[in-house]
């Protein structure tokens, strides 16, 4: 009888809290293995949600800078032409002045030319 009630009054209740705290173990770490796949879930989405946003702004980033780089070229384009119009004018004034020059030069020269005789028959009469 003193057997029993050993096992009855110690040896039973620590098989019981053996079980018990077995059974709350295999309950937190099912808690914790779903707060951890939650956890893997939700850093899946974000790492996800971070790359299409850099996908996105990769994508805006490079439209941004294609267009800027079409007005550069128009600018540049523009600028060139602005500045062979120019230098056109430039160079049409310069070949007004250079045949205007020359144009004085020939008839400097055809005077002197013309002169010429006259300068020899006064040197020959002297």
């Amino acid at each position: 009888m003193v057997y029993t009630q050993i096992i009855f009054f110690i040896i039973y209740p620590v098989i019981c809290y053996f079980f018990l705290a077995k059974f709350l173990y295999k309950q937190e770490f099912k808690k914790l293995k779903t707060i951890k796949d939650q956890y893997n879930d939700l850093e899946i989405r974000h790492r996800k949600q971070l790359s299409d946003e850099y996908l996105e702004f990769r994508k805006k980033l490079t439209t941004e800078y294609g267009q800027f780089q079409k007005e550069l070229r128009l600018q540049l384009n523009d600028l060139n032409k602005d500045i062979s119009s120019k230098n056109q004018e430039y160079l049409k004034d310069i070949e007004k002045k250079i045949n205007q020059y020359l144009l004085q030069m020939n008839d400097k020269i055809s005077k002197e030319i013309k002169e010429l005789p006259a300068k020899i028959k006064i040197k020959r009469v002297l």
